[in-house]
C-alpha cells in the first residue's frame, strides 16, 4: 500500500506505508520526534568529514602548514619536519577511522529501527527473517 501523505506540491507520496500503517516513515506523525531527534544528530554529527572532525581537520592543516613554512624557513630541522609530517598522517588516519565507525554506527542503528518497523528482528542485534513483501 503507497503511503498516504500529500506532499508539499499537492502529489501523494510514492513510497510503501510500513506495514500496519497508513504512512511511511518519512511521513509518519507517530514517529515525527523520532525524526526530528535523528536529523538533529546528523546535523551535530554528520557525515563524509561534517561535524566536529572538521574542527580537527582544519587545526592539523595549520600545523602542518606551520611547519612546512618552519622547515623552509630552516627553523625546524627536516628529520624533526619529517616525523612531525608522519605523526599528523598517522593522527589523519585516526581521524579518518573515527567517522567512518560512526558512520557505519548510525548505518546499523538506522537499519535496526527499519528492521523493527517491518516486523523482521524481535530483538537488535540478534539474526533477522528474510526480507518479505
Amino acid at each position: 500500500m503507497r503511503c498516504a501523505a500529500i506532499k508539499d506540491g499537492g502529489e501523494r507520496c510514492k513510497a510503501l506505508a510500513m506495514e500496519g500503517a497508513t504512512h511511511c516513515y518519512a511521513h509518519d506523525p507517530r514517529r515525527a520526534d523520532e525524526r526530528r531527534r535523528n536529523a538533529k544528530r546528523a546535523g551535530e554529527v554528520g557525515g563524509n568529514g561534517r561535524g566536529r572532525p572538521r574542527g580537527e581537520l582544519a587545526q592539523v592543516r595549520l600545523e602542518l602548514r606551520r611547519v612546512i613554512e618552519d622547515v623552509r624557513a630552516n627553523k625546524l630541522g627536516t628529520g624533526a619536519g619529517s616525523v612531525l609530517s608522519q605523526l599528523y598522517g598517522t593522527l589523519l588516519r585516526c581521524i579518518e577511522q573515527e567517522r567512518r565507525s560512526a558512520e557505519l554506527e548510525e548505518l546499523v542503528e538506522r537499519l535496526e529501527t527499519l528492521e523493527r518497523a517491518r516486523g523482521l528482528r524481535s530483538t537488535p542485534g540478534r539474526g533477522a527473517r528474510p526480507w518479505t513483501g
